[in-house]
């Protein structure tokens, strides 16, 4: 392992702009979070933050390489705590964890068990890259001990469980697995490593991560921004934060508990929608003691210019985000759709569910409408056919007519087969083919990834979402594709020009038609679009952020 003095790990950090993040130990992807955007965006700039965890980041090296992020500066105030001088390493695997003597491992899909004869001491659980993560002991009286593991190779903490689930004990380690803190009733400083604190005991261990972050920003000279989430999580820290730190907020939740610890200390709030930042505003306009009201708007994600074409196909599809709809409304929403597309032929669907269940019941109301529109019955006997030759499955054989004579005699069942198939089965494999290709009109997706909603909307006319919190990836990258867009709820992205936001389900039909049957009312969007593109880029971004830390967005 590379070796490296603990008193200087914080002092090589690259600037004085440090971000803290809120990531968990068990989050692998973070495709949707505020820090990773930042770092990404101020990567090589002037302005690349330095992250600054708080919290314990036993799996760090291998999150930041997931996300794109390897390469960037970090300090962690659990490696100054724990005593770990070591930036980098090679992580465990089973053969590595110390078992008990005459005990094997015994491998399976995504962990090692532990066994001694027929009794299993323990399992070793993988990281999502391989390597080992947790080993979990069973110990007596139903309690079982947790010892995570560093993706640098080594101990990191261990956690007695009682039965209830209830910590009993947990105790942080060095790096040669001696223990520096014991979590109890309380947190309690081993004697090896008292000279390091200033207590010999704490209340809880947010006060011992307050007091290292002290010394950390205090340590530093010069102008220092520290740039977190206003979230009641970190509000036991806020008052370790020296005044002389310009302290910048990322706002999700507009609640008071996660707003009025940090209301004395913020410089500038960031929030990622106009809608947002107006009842933010408002908000910090209520509390008694607010060092500045200043509010910034930027965008989570930026566009570019990445024009569909959709223009150029022949069949007009339509994007539908469900998002969280409850179900009578996203049935109701759903029908409209059906019924657009039972008038043109050339319009088509892409639906994003929320989950499997969703596309299940999409797909079922999708065929009662296509079969009810033929005029067949949902209760008869051809409906349970389509039914299942759509399906795959093995159609019910047909219910002989009231008003067809009995055939019991297996010479005359064969006799008339032939001439029954013939007089059935053109009109009936005609209307199963019609109902099919209404239904391969719709195309379905279970929580779609970035590179499939990209591809999608590169494809389709439209983009809907009518859900209470609209999806801002899906936003801004359908202004990147210059397509209109229809919400229920405004945020900013979506202007008179751009798109519609309708009040009620009413609404959508004619939103719909305004924007798919006119090929102009849709150019008029597309232009607006390119306008926006240059609003919400990279480099404006960027230059918010240059604002932000320049003057706190005054």
């Amino acid at each position: 392992m590379e070796q490296e003095p603990v008193s200087v790990i914080l002092e090589k950090v690259r600037d004085m702009i440090f971000a803290v993040p809120q990531w968990q130990i068990n989050d692998h992807d973070l495709p949707n979070d505020d820090f990773v955007h930042l770092i990404q965006l101020t990567r090589g700039t002037k302005l690349a933050v330095t992250l600054l965890m708080v919290d314990e980041a036993p799996g760090l090296r291998y999150q930041l390489n997931h996300n794109q992020l390897l390469g960037t500066a970090w300090a962690s105030l659990f490696d100054v705590i724990q005593a770990i001088p070591v930036r980098v390493g090679v992580p465990l695997s089973p053969a590595d964890v110390k078992i008990p003597v005459g005990s094997e491992l015994i491998y399976g899909n995504g962990q090692a068990l532990i066994v001694r004869g027929d009794q299993q001491l323990g399992t070793i659980t993988y990281h999502p890259e391989g390597f080992v993560w947790q080993v979990i002991w069973t110990l007596a009286n139903g309690e079982r001990r947790v010892d995570q593991y560093d993706d640098r190779g080594f101990l990191s903490t261990r956690t007695l469980y009682a039965p209830d689930n209830r910590i009993k004990q947990k105790e942080w380690l060095d790096i040669t697995g001696q223990a520096v803190m014991r979590q109890t009733d309380q947190i309690t400083i081993t004697a090896g490593a008292r000279s390091r604190f200033s207590q010999s005991a704490y209340a809880t261990i947010n006060d011992v991560i307050g007091e290292f972050l002290h010394k950390q920003l205090v340590a530093k000279t010069g102008p220092q921004q520290l740039i977190m989430a206003a979230d009641r999580a970190f509000s036991p820290l806020v008052a370790n934060i020296p005044p002389e730190v310009d302290v910048h907020c990322f706002v999700h939740k507009l609640t008071e508990a996660n707003i009025a610890p940090f209301a004395n200390t913020t410089q500038s709030w960031i929030t990622d929608t106009d809608t947002q930042a107006e009842a933010l505003r408002k908000r910090l306009r209520m509390l008694p003691e607010v060092k500045s009201t200043a509010v910034r708007v930027i965008p989570p994600y930026n566009t570019t210019l990445s024009l569909g074409r959709s223009n150029e196909l022949a069949a007009v599809i339509s994007y539908w985000h469900v998002n969280q709809l409850p179900k009578d409304d996203r049935q109701i929403v759903f029908n409209q759709f059906l019924k657009q597309l039972q008038v043109d032929p050339d319009k088509q669907l892409i639906v994003n569910a929320d989950n499997q269940k969703q596309i299940d019941d999409f797909q079922q109301t999708a065929l009662n409408f296509a079969a009810e529109s033929q005029a067949v019955s949902l209760d008869s006997a051809v409906f349970q056919r389509i039914q299942a030759l759509l399906r795959g499955d093995e159609p019910p054989l047909a219910t002989p007519s009231a008003t067809q004579a009995e055939i019991t005699d297996a010479d005359e069942q064969q006799a008339v087969a032939p001439v029954t198939e013939k007089r059935q089965a053109p009109g009936e494999k005609a209307l199963i083919e019609q109902i099919r290709l209404f239904l391969t009109r719709i195309t379905y997706q279970a929580q779609a990834d970035y590179e499939q909603i990209v591809q999608n909307l590169s494809l389709a006319r439209i983009l809907v979402d009518l859900g209470s919190a609209p999806d801002l990836f899906m936003q801004l990258a359908a202004i990147s594709a210059g397509i209109p867009q229809i919400n229920r709820v405004p945020t900013g992205y979506v202007t008179r020009e751009t798109g519609r936001i309708i009040s009620d389900w009413r609404g959508l039909d004619s939103a719909l038609t305004y924007y798919l049957d006119s090929l102009a009312h849709w150019n008029q969007a597309l232009v607006a679009n390119v306008q926006l593109i240059d609003r919400y880029s990279e480099n404006h971004s960027l230059a918010l952020w240059q604002e932000v830390l320049t003057d706190g967005g005054h």
